[in-house]
């Protein structure tokens, strides 16, 4: 009966995420932003490349993101069909290859000891999100990259397995260079890679006073991750040159004139608070026992990402990038001094929810967690277009890995300190059994409110305007 429940633990969410693109597909849908992005964009692509096979031209084509997704579909195109419907489908595998990855990556990181329930509810939210249902459903190089993404995390999150060799770093390593070659912008996960190989053979209960009264042996760790990761950025160099000093083709100059965007600090955290409430089931027993023994550590954490969240403008503006998901929920609720009072207001949730996450995980997996949310967002400074499809699938995979480590026996050993701590609390009693049916809970009312905003945004979205050959468009330059 084990079996039998991981295997409908992949099975389900993977049948949900088809059974709302394969109707798409078989359709022809032409609504909607990912059929738009497909005619306008990729399709245009693949169609280029196939042309020009076997050697087609990657100095600028009206795809902003590297091409190895558009190859691959170009050689389909150019040997096998060119219909664009088989097309889609042939595409399509990456959704459930995602999906795939993840389970797996929830699997190794709970150390096996996860329930099917449990499992399949960490999953569900990644697969009701409509920006995984875009890709699976449209010729979108999205989810292609999401898997690479969720095999990194999910190496990093894993059991060490050679502890004494580096196999595991150069096939991390291996990944960032594919990754990089179908989105450049992904480069940001060379440091969560290089922290992980540092530590990755510390203790869970290390510390850092512990960890640098001996530093040789993570520097050497580091290094040869540094080595390993290596090849990514000498292929993100390339392009770099290729395009003429830009991180993507040229003729998409116009869209990204903007070199820096400040609201990336407040669009991350938001995101990092409003999703974490729905982590609440694992995060409760640490929360209380930082509550009482930590209240200013808490408060800190609180002013500190407060501080983040009204350093920039939030509001809802299209010209500065600020438009769609998030940004049109905020735009419902009052704004001081172009803050968005909800931007704000999550993202000084997110400080304490930080703090927890980072308190729950062990020595590891806490800087792994941390430098990861740390680096993507400041790539997303780099970001003239802070749409919510660049994070949410990210911070999904992210959670899911996260609260799967604190199913294994070592956080159940945390979590009995804890108790220890708070014996004869009502409070922590009450929180410690709440938290056993809201860890499931949680992600599963999740995944329903993501899942009902996807088919309302399916629902409502319009035919586009079909771009004329040559040409991407321009960008919005009005507020709304």
């Amino acid at each position: 009966m084990r079996v039998l429940g991981r295997v409908l633990s992949i099975i389900l969410p993977v049948a949900i995420l088809l059974a709302i693109a394969v109707p798409n597909i078989l359709s022809g849908n032409d609504r909607g932003r990912g059929y738009s992005d497909q005619v306008n964009y990729h399709q245009r692509v693949v169609e280029t490349f196939s042309r020009q096979w076997p050697a087609p031209d990657l100095s600028d084509y009206p795809g902003v993101m590297t091409p190895l997704y558009h190859l691959l579909q170009a050689f389909v195109h150019r040997h096998i069909t060119d219909d664009w419907r088989l097309l889609q489908f042939f595409g399509s595998i990456w959704g459930p290859i995602t999906l795939l990855v993840v389970w797996v990556g929830i699997w190794t990181a709970s150390g096996l000891r996860i329930g099917s329930l449990r499992h399949a509810a960490l999953l569900l939210p990644l697969t009701c999100s409509m920006y995984v249902w875009d890709s699976t459903a449209w010729l979108l190089p999205d989810n292609m990259a999401w898997a690479i993404v969720a095999a990194i995390l999910a190496l990093c999150f894993g059991p060490v397995r050679d502890p004494g060799r580096y196999r595991s770093i150069a096939a991390a390593g291996a990944l960032l260079l594919v990754l990089i070659a179908t989105r450049q912008s992904n480069i940001w996960l060379a440091a969560p890679i290089w922290m992980w190989a540092a530590l990755r053979n510390d203790p869970d209960g290390q510390t850092l006073a512990g960890a640098f009264a001996d530093p040789a042996p993570r520097i050497k760790r580091g290094l040869i991750a540094v080595i390993a990761t290596l090849p990514a950025f000498i292929l993100l160099g390339w392009f770099f040159v290729t395009w003429g000093g830009r991180l993507q083709p040229p003729m998409w100059d116009e869209w990204y004139a903007r070199k820096w965007n400040p609201s990336a600090g407040p669009f991350v955290l938001s995101l990092v608070g409003l999703f974490s409430v729905f982590f609440a089931g694992v995060l409760l027993p640490t929360a209380i026992d930082l509550l009482r023994r930590r209240p200013l550590v808490v408060l800190a954490s609180m002013l500190i990402t407060l501080a983040i969240g009204v350093s920039a403008p939030s509001t809802y503006d299209m010209s500065q990038g600020r438009y769609g998901a998030i940004w049109s929920l905020a735009d419902k609720f009052p704004s001081i001094s172009g803050r968005a009072l909800l931007i704000v207001g999550l993202a000084a949730l997110a400080g304490p929810a930080l703090v927890c996450w980072a308190t729950a995980l062990d020595f590891r997996r806490r800087w792994v967690f941390v430098t990861a949310l740390a680096a993507f967002a400041a790539t997303q400074y780099k970001n003239p277009w802070l749409y919510q499809r660049y994070a949410d699938p990210l911070l999904l995979i992210l959670f899911a890995l996260a609260a799967a480590s604190l199913a294994g026996p070592l956080a159940r050993v945390a979590e009995e300190r804890r108790r220890v701590h708070a014996v004869g609390c009502p409070l922590a009693d009450f929180c410690e059994n709440l938290a056993r049916p809201a860890a499931i809970a949680g992600p599963v009312i999740l995944a329903i409110l993501l899942g009902l905003m996807g088919v309302q945004t399916m629902r409502s979205a319009t035919t586009p305007t079909i771009l004329p050959p040559g040409s991407i468009g321009h960008p919005p330059t009005v507020r709304r």
